[in-house]
């Protein structure tokens, strides 16, 4: 009877279920140099289906020439210690398409412990390194983007800072490690004023967004103006995610009170002009509460004769001195403003008539004590009003408006 050869034929329903599940197994006998493939190993190599059997050249032949270095010494690793391996590579198919494969394989040994056979299953990854980079550049290019963005932005988790982009970075002087990890207070909160800064935190989880300016501190201890935008990202069953974004608004704001003190100050002498003050009178009169309040009116005495004599830039600079030494006598008694022409108000809340009249009289004192330029002795009459019950803003103004006039029929340079 003829000796039974073993059949090591394939079984095609085993090849079949390999395809189908894109398994490639591959063995290579060392002793023979012999390469046996199944069809799914085949089919990721791109050869011909009727090619089972091929070397180990050709498989190395296979695996992309960059690659190829990194997959010997796998192998020779395999071959020395029998150490199973693990690679990542890419490979060359028939057709000069590429693609990804993870192998894995492992060693074979006959009673002696030679290693006579490498046993592998490679499995295509294409697809997955292909999302794997397509995630890649999508994550750089939201890094660009964020990196470009002129505002702020920040995301955390549970209160926690997980991203910060430059433009943070920049605003508040702290790295993106400083800044990544913290929870409030944050860095950039000041000290005296993380209690607000935390409750109005607290406000935006419950609402689930908000909006709002703070002030912040740089890590140099500068302070900056912040506008803050947050709002919820994700759903209540997960972790809370917050997108914030930040925008440095001091310039403007800085803008917004320069153009408020200009529109508030009187373009020759820099006091308050007529409308502010008259604010100011309206306010003080409201809060003064049963305080002293007091009132001057301050003329200066023959100005039209100033400008008729000297001309009006000559005018202009008298009422500029004159402002200068009002403001330096009355200095800390109260608010100087131009009403009229050469026409001055002096507010003095805490101060009665009485106080109020000789803080006045030293100024007009001050006033003329030395000559302006070519114009000479400069002198001024004032009249001096106190607040009384029931007395409104405007009527505390006639009266020291009426008491102004009577210091000038009485001869000027004189308080009323």
């Amino acid at each position: 009877m003829p000796e039974q050869v073993p059949d090591d034929r394939p079984d095609p329903s085993a090849e079949r279920a390999h395809l189908l599940a894109g398994v490639a197994v591959w063995s290579m006998d060392l002793r023979t140099g012999r390469l046996r493939t199944n069809a799914a190993t085949r089919a990721l190599l791109g050869w011909s289906d009727a090619r089972d059997t091929s070397s180990h050249d050709e498989l190395m032949q296979a695996v992309h020439p960059e690659d190829r270095p990194a997959a010997l010494a796998c192998l020779q690793a395999l071959l020395e210690t029998g150490t199973e391996f693990d690679v990542e590579h890419r490979v060359v198919r028939a057709d000069g398409s590429s693609g990804h494969v993870r192998a894995v394989g492992c060693a074979e040994q006959d009673e002696d412990g030679r290693v006579v056979a490498v046993h592998g299953v490679s499995t295509d990854i294409t697809e997955l390194r292909s999302a794997a980079r397509a995630l890649e550049l999508e994550q750089e290019r939201s890094r660009g983007v964020l990196g470009s963005m002129t505002e702020g932005y920040l995301l955390m988790r549970d209160s926690v800072i997980v991203e910060a982009n430059s433009a943070v970075c920049e605003m508040t002087g702290f790295s993106e490690a400083e800044l990544v990890g913290s929870g409030p207070p944050y860095p950039y909160w000041p000290a005296e004023d993380a209690a607000r800064l935390g409750a109005a935190r607290d406000a935006m989880v419950r609402s689930g967004k908000g909006v709002g300016e703070f002030t912040a501190v740089r890590k140099d201890g500068a302070r900056r103006r912040l506008a803050v935008t947050a709002r919820v990202l994700a759903t209540p069953t997960g972790p809370t995610l917050w997108l914030v974004l930040l925008r440095d608004v001091t310039a403007e704001r800085e803008r917004e009170r320069s153009l408020t003190e200009q529109a508030a100050a009187d373009p020759l002498t820099g006091v308050h002009n007529s409308r502010t003050f008259r604010q100011d009178l309206h306010d003080a009169v409201l809060v003064c509460a049963g305080a002293p309040l007091s009132l001057a009116l301050i003329d200066v005495d023959h100005f039209k004769a100033v400008n008729d004599r000297f001309g009006h830039p000559a005018g202009d600079e008298v009422l500029i001195t004159v402002v200068t030494r009002l403001v330096a006598a009355t200095s800390g008694a109260g608010t100087l403003a131009r009403v009229g022409g050469e026409e001055f108000a002096l507010l003095m809340p805490g101060l009665t008539a009485e106080q109020g009249h000789r803080v006045v009289q030293r100024a007009l004192v001050a006033l003329s004590a030395t000559p302006i330029g070519r114009v000479g002795t400069v002198t001024a009459s004032a009249g001096v009003a106190e607040l009384l019950d029931g007395m409104t803003d405007d009527a505390l103004y006639r009266l020291a408006d009426a008491l102004m006039y009577e210091a000038k029929h009485r001869g000027r340079n004189q308080v009323r």
